[in-house]
């Protein structure tokens, strides 16, 4: 069921005109973790999530990755733990009390 949600997204993208005259192609890649099987904090959910995501752009435009352990190590050689794909930082308060229906509000909250 997730796979075929990230896809409607992908196709939804790239099917995207942003003009009348002229179309401009828009990618997306999409990086999946699942609670809480990859995690039960904001940060192990982050972590998988931002691995996938450059499991999913290593494989090309347009793609989408779930997490799972050894599709990580296939592509990146290493376990996960022993790694930060793009060494991202996590914005937060330093507080570890997130539950799974704070993530997603609290993520838009700070995009805005």
């Amino acid at each position: 069921m997730i796979e075929e949600v990230a896809q409607r997204v992908v196709e939804t993208f790239r099917n995207i005109y942003l003009s009348e005259f002229q179309k401009f192609g828009l990618t997306t890649s999409i990086g999946i973790s699942i609670y809480p099987n990859d995690g039960t904090d904001f940060r192990g959910l982050f972590k998988r999530c931002d691995l996938a995501l450059y499991h999913a752009k290593n494989n090309g435009k347009n793609q989408f990755a779930v997490y799972d352990d050894s599709s990580m190590m296939k592509s990146f050689g290493v376990y996960q733990k022993q790694v930060s794909a793009a060494g991202t930082q996590i914005d937060s308060d330093d507080s570890d009390n997130y539950n799974i229906d704070s993530i997603v509000p609290l993520a838009f909250q700070k995009a805005l």
